[in-house]
């Protein structure tokens, strides 16, 4: 398979990632957090935010597409706690906000700058007691591990943080 064919069937359609990926931002949804999810392609968001969605969840979409006064609304409705997930591919270009309790990381790569990007949007913010950051480890295919990995290496590289990892 291409690289972007590995990505689309490992990462995008990835039906039991996926799942996880909702599954987890669910339960902190439950636990009072307001979450955001990085997803990279279009199609990708489009079928996270269903799945929220589904469960019952407010969750807003915002990527390049969402300009504007729709862009401010949705996060207005985050900030007021009206949506409680964002699910987007634009977190990492200079967005501060500051009640996202939990950053997901459900687009995966292997990109130091990027990696560091999404811890970027846990900005500190008052009765903020901790940040949490939810990424995966991909073993289904060497490609998606060796990014995996890459990952990982950043997290360590950042004496701040608390790392644990979980079988799920």
């Amino acid at each position: 398979w291409s690289e972007d064919e590995v990505y689309n069937r490992g990462v995008v359609r990835y039906v039991n990632r996926n799942d996880l990926v909702v599954n987890l931002g669910a339960a902190e949804v439950k636990d009072g957090g307001q979450v955001m999810v990085h997803a990279h392609h279009h199609e990708h968001i489009d079928l996270l935010s269903e799945m929220f969605s589904r469960l019952g969840i407010a969750v807003a979409k915002l990527s390049g597409k969402v300009k504007g006064d729709e862009r401010k609304s949705k996060l207005l409705g985050f900030k007021a706690r009206r949506c409680r997930v964002l699910v987007g591919n634009i977190f990492g270009e200079g967005l501060d906000v500051p009640q996202v309790d939990v950053v997901i990381n459900a687009e995966g790569g292997k990109s130091r700058k990027r990696t560091i990007q999404r811890m970027r949007n846990l900005t500190p913010s008052p009765g903020k007691t901790y940040v949490k950051v939810i990424d995966f480890l991909d073993f289904q295919e060497p490609h998606l591990l060796a990014q995996s990995r890459a990952r990982v290496k950043a997290y360590k590289a950042e004496d701040a943080f608390d790392i644990r990892m979980i079988k799920a």
